[in-house]
């Protein structure tokens, strides 16, 4: 902190307060605190708006105005003629559609559509959840926007109140990761050290990468 500019330090204030109100609202409190950090880290990079007002008032920068007509001994450029954006297609299933909205780098819908939204049905073009408590009332309205501008095509989504809606990716998250904890500390050898050391316990379960084999052409002990 102590080598930014206070420009610099009053725009990150900014972002953490409104990240803060986020963060309480939204049912997945670490997804939108890591947006928060995305924002801080794409911000940093940003120059800040004196910076952009004296780029613009320099003889190297653009000032606004129309360029002289010497500037064009030959008459004007063609005008420049931009492609249309490229449309996505439907994504194949809720997974993927939920892929794509971290790939457009929507973090805050990404976030609502992992932790907030029970899937009743989904198809190409059309989806149905269950909201979770932590949904905005407009999630619904908000999806269907962004889908369409993506898509080109029009896309049914609706918060319906279903008793069969599936738990919410986050949810299936969190029992895998339980049950893989509870099959590790329930393993002979992991019970054997337990008996071991009185008073251990297991702070966390993480996948090991094998050991590369003789085929690898590591020979190393």
């Amino acid at each position: 902190a102590a080598g930014l500019s206070v420009p610099a330090l009053a725009r990150a204030w900014q972002i953490l307060l409104k990240g803060l109100s986020e963060a309480r609202v939204a049912s997945g409190t670490r997804e939108a605190a890591e947006m928060v950090l995305i924002r801080l880290a794409y911000a940093a990079d940003l120059p800040t708006p004196a910076e952009l007002v004296r780029s613009m008032e320099s003889p190297g920068g653009s000032s606004g105005a129309p360029p002289a007509p010497s500037a064009f001994p030959e008459g004007p450029p063609p005008p420049v003629r931009t492609a249309p954006e490229a449309r996505e297609a439907a994504p194949p299933d809720f997974e993927s559609l939920v892929a794509l909205f971290a790939a457009r780098r929507e973090e805050v819908l990404r976030a609502h559509l992992a932790g907030s939204v029970r899937l009743v049905d989904y198809a190409p073009g059309a989806l149905a959840f269950r909201p979770g408590p932590g949904a905005p009332a407009d999630l619904a309205s908000a999806l269907r926007r962004k889908l369409e501008g993506w898509t080109g095509r029009r896309w049914s989504v609706e918060a319906v109140e279903a008793e069969d809606a599936a738990p919410s990716l986050q949810e299936q998250q969190e029992r895998a990761a339980a049950a893989e904890r509870d099959a590790a500390i329930a393993h002979p050898t992991v019970q054997a050290a337990l008996e071991i050391f009185p008073g251990a316990r297991v702070e966390d379960v993480r996948a090991i990468e094998p050991a590369p084999g003789p085929e690898s052409g590591d020979r190393s002990p």
